[in-house]
Formats: C-alpha cells, structure tokens, sequence
C-alpha cells in the first residue's frame, strides 16, 4: 500500500543555542486513497455456480489537517530533551462510516523524548508518544443489519535507539 500525497509547510527558529522551536501545517489527502473499497467474487461450485457478486464498502475517509508543534532543548552537547503535540482538525472517519473493521485512527499526540550522546557517534535515545481521540459512532441503520458502533482510542509507544553515526 503506498502512503497518499501530503502538503507540509513548516518554520523553525533557533531562539537560543541551546532551545529551538518548530511548528508544522499538514494536509495528508487520504479521501482519494482510500474512498470506497471494491471487491468481487466469482462462486465456484453449488447453486451459484458462475455467478459474480460485487460488492462496494464505503470508508469515507476524509483528508486531513493537521498541526503540529515542538520543542528540542539541549543544556549541554551530550543530552537532549524533546517534546511535542500535534493535533489533526478533523476525524480522519466521518462518523456514519464508523466500522470496527475499518477502525479511526488517533486525532491528538504527545511525545516527548531525551537522547544522551556519548562518544562522538553514539547516542541512545528513550521516548514515549501519547495518542487519543475523541469518541467516534455510528448510529447504524434503520433495517437493523448494522449495529450502532461507538470507538474510542488510546495509544501508549514507548521508544528505545540507539544510533550509530558512521
């Protein structure tokens, strides 16, 4: 699967030597990736011997925009502390396409993380990245063949490298 199209504008200012900050605006266009999924089955065998069934499973993935913000301090040449948030401004899912098989992904994130370097090429970095989103639902439909859904997640990512610079 390839990855959609994304436009990304940001700045970084160097406030001080040791303190930098950066600030991103993302727009990531997953609507035309992946707007309807097509399948089709041909039987083979039985009562239907031959006959094709097509079938189109709206996702109504929406495209996004996000915002990202961050900052890297580092009090002397062998540590350095980052952390950041990034926020996307819409649901990636529109909500009456909410389908536990095709599951939201997380709108909000924090991560923060601290790298050591020692020696000249090596640093060990250590991080952890919070993602959540707000409540996701779909109220189902009027003939009962698709349950009411409501999803929400929570992700923790813990983080260790270690980094070589040849």
């Amino acid at each position: 699967m390839q990855l959609p199209a994304a436009f990304v504008v940001g700045v970084s200012h160097q406030a001080t030597p040791s303190l930098a900050v950066v600030a991103d605006l993302r727009r990531t266009y997953w609507k035309n990736m992946l707007g309807d999924a097509r399948f089709s089955y041909r039987a083979e065998g039985g009562l239907f011997n031959g006959q094709a069934l097509n079938a189109v499973l709206p996702l109504g993935f929406n495209n996004i925009t996000s915002v990202t913000l961050g900052t890297e301090w580092s009090p002397n040449d062998q540590w350095t502390f980052r952390g950041g948030a990034s926020h996307a401004v819409q649901q990636l899912v529109k909500d009456n396409n909410f389908s536990g098989t095709f599951p939201t992904l997380t709108r909000n994130h924090l991560v923060a993380n601290a790298s050591y370097l020692w020696q000249s090429q090596h640093e060990f970095t250590l991080g952890c990245t919070y993602a959540w989103t707000p409540p996701v639902h779909n109220p189902g439909n009027d003939i009962a063949s698709i349950p009411p859904i409501k999803g929400r997640n929570y992700q923790v990512t813990p983080v260790i490298s270690y980094r070589v610079a040849l």
